[in-house]
């Protein structure tokens, strides 16, 4: 069978340059440019799993991400693209565009099945569907079962009432399925790493925890459930050979529930000599020294914590079942091994020292990543010498964001008035290693500088010297809402076409400068 997965726009979004659709089809009346969190246009991680099933089940499958796209473009995808199955992710953010691209496909392509899940559906299934005449399916929670034995019963051309785990009309009006159990063996999956290229990365489903403003229970069940760590480092292994830039966002709720999983995984990253940075999400009451450190040294640059309140009060009020001092000391022992923190309210911990620096380089030994991060504050604190000797020290140990650390040399260059070396160096790295925020901002401002005869007018350039866990929101389909392919709506065999980093981005040389730049290093907009 064809299957379409979309992730719909949150709402009918104006062309660029035209004022806002209006009434209920349009964003709210107090909506401003920006409000949405930058997350919301990442592809949720459910479709690719839900590809992956499907195509290890024989099916063809297409992820489109049209989450920024303008509703007349959004209008044409649809009507162009055949398919037998039309999948939707809905969170609360998009359920207008949901809604909309759900009588746009039924409009185009009558006889289709319109199936949609996500965490805005789940709880709310029978709602959406009296809402929304279009919708033939609502997936509840883990989908991935329900959403096979759905493929199946209609290339039988079975009746796909009843299916456990969904909600659905019938002669009786709209009725739910049986339950419908979790998966037992996250293993028995298809690897969305298999068929995908995405940063996003989840090894575990559900908390033992019941925080009252949670919804992870509701979409995954209760209780933890974890994949294996053969089964998660052959996952990693297999995208980070993929990946443009070799980081991975672990989105697990609480990644280090089970502790001695976390370690051996940390061990088996390190004995696979798997080279790239990672962030997760998890708990403070889950955190010790030796698994931070061990974190640290398998490529965790920045934990995100759901600290939620600095008020005891208000964490009672919420079981959240920690305490203020427990924030505390999780947040130091971090950031005893460098590893970077931020608080589900977001709040960070910059204002470290290269003394601390130096203190976590002595902890880790001879460590990359430490020695990059002592860099960086020594070379905003102007020691330039031996901040470049700790950048030389991170690359020879294998570095896996080379791009960043060319750019502290390209800085430091400059600053010795090196404009050849400062050129040569951001050349170097946009060859390499040129998808990162801040060497983009910068190749951007020399290029702006030298076309302004900088160096002749003595004109300031002002670079940037950091190197945090950033990912740069590349808009490449499907896992952002970038251009689509000329041949989207056609339908072919599923083949892992990964975009070399010299493909995304060139540019003629730099005006002005006696070094060529023969990489465009552009931010693109989602």
């Amino acid at each position: 069978m064809r299957i379409a997965l979309l992730y719909p726009p949150p709402w009918k979004i104006a062309p660029r340059g035209e004022p806002p659709e209006r009434g209920v089809d349009g964003p709210p009346d107090e909506y401003s440019e920006g409000d949405l969190d930058p997350d919301f246009y990442q592809t949720p991680y459910g479709l690719f799993s839900l590809g992956a099933q499907a195509i290890r089940a024989g099916h063809q499958v297409k992820i489109l991400n049209l989450s920024a796209y303008p509703w007349a473009e959004v209008e044409a995808v649809l009507k162009s693209l055949s398919a037998d199955v039309y999948g939707m992710s809905c969170w609360t953010a998009n359920r207008r565009g949901v809604a909309l691209a759900a009588k746009c496909i039924r409009a185009q392509h009558p006889d289709a099945h319109i199936i949609v899940g996500g965490p805005h559906a789940t709880p709310l299934a029978v709602e959406m569907l009296h809402h929304v005449p279009e919708i033939d399916t609502i997936a509840l929670g883990e989908s991935e079962p329900a959403f096979l034995e759905l493929l199946d019963r209609l290339g039988a051309h079975a009746p796909t009432t009843g299916i456990a785990g969904t909600a659905y009309r019938a002669e009786e009006g709209i009725l739910l399925g049986p339950h419908r159990d979790s998966i037992a063996d996250l293993d028995t999956l298809a690897s969305p790493q298999d068929y995908f290229d995405t940063h996003i990365l989840m090894t575990s489903r559900g908390c033992p925890w019941a925080c009252t403003f949670c919804g992870a229970e509701t979409t995954w069940g209760r209780g933890f459930r974890g994949q294996s760590v053969s089964y998660v480092l052959d996952a990693m292994d297999k995208v980070v050979s993929r990946l443009p830039v070799k980081m991975i966002q672990i989105k697990d709720d609480t990644f280090t529930t089970n502790k001695k999983r976390v370690m051996e995984l940390c061990r088996g990253i390190r004995e696979r000599k798997l080279s790239f940075f990672w962030s997760c999400d998890t708990r403070v009451d889950l955190l010790t020294e030796p698994l931070l450190r061990e974190m640290r040294l398998a490529g965790c640059e920045r934990l995100s914590l759901g600290v939620e309140s600095g008020s005891q009060t208000i964490l009672d009020k919420i079981d959240k079942k920690i305490t203020v001092d427990e924030i505390l000391e999780s947040t130091e022992l971090a950031k005893k091994v460098g590893i970077r923190v931020r608080y589900y309210m977001m709040l960070g911990n910059r204002g470290e020292t290269a003394d601390d620096y130096r203190a976590i380089l002595e902890r880790l030994g001879d460590y990359h990543a430490a020695h990059m991060d002592l860099a960086g504050a020594l070379i905003r604190d102007g020691q330039v010498e031996e901040g470049e000797h700790h950048v030389r020290r991170a690359l020879e140990l294998g570095y896996p964001l080379p791009g960043l650390a060319y750019n502290y040399l390209a800085f430091t260059a400059y600053g010795r008035g090196d404009l050849d070396g400062m050129m040569n160096h951001f050349t170097h790295a946009a060859k390499v290693d040129p998808q990162h925020y801040v060497l983009i901002q910068n190749v951007n401002r020399a290029r702006a500088w030298f076309k302004n005869d900088g160096p002749k007018k003595r004109l300031p350039l002002a670079l940037t010297a950091r190197h945090d866990f950033q990912l740069l929101e590349r808009t490449v389909q499907p896992t952002l809402p970038g251009p689509l392919s000329p041949n989207y709506a056609e339908w072919t065999a599923h083949v892992i076409a990964p975009v070399a980093a010299e493909a995304y981005l060139r540019t003629p040389d730099v005006e002005g400068s006696r070094s060529s730049l023969r990489t465009r290093l552009k931010v693109v907009s989602s």
